[in-house]
């Protein structure tokens, strides 16, 4: 069976390759495996507001090359500011026209 290695990255340092490596059936396998790994990884650690994080995972072969490359990315950004849903709703029911009379809120 061919034996692969995993690199992983991230947004908070430096490449990490593992010593050992995996004996899988095929690079498919592999592949899984990244996959696999490259979720619990954006899994295990949180995203904060405005924030955003990288996560890559590198499949090797025993010669150090690269053969699949499973990336992910995440972004949290604050678009507005928070509104009080019940005025909110009542300025929405205001400005209806009289024709949608199903859809307006009585406050």
């Amino acid at each position: 069976m061919p034996r692969f290695w995993f690199q992983i990255y991230d947004t908070e340092g430096e490449p990490r390759i593992e010593r050992e490596g995996l004996e899988l059936s095929d690079l498919d396998v592999a592949r899984g495996e990244a996959l696999r790994r490259l979720r619990n990884m954006a899994c295990a650690t949180g995203v904060e507001a405005d924030e955003q994080r990288y996560f890559a995972v590198d499949v090797l072969d025993e010669l150090g090359n690269t053969l699949v490359r499973a990336r992910l990315s995440e972004t949290v950004e604050t678009i507005g500011f928070a509104i009080d849903p019940v005025l909110h709703a009542a300025r929405l029911s205001d400005a209806l026209p009289a024709a949608l009379p199903d859809i307006r809120t009585t406050h």
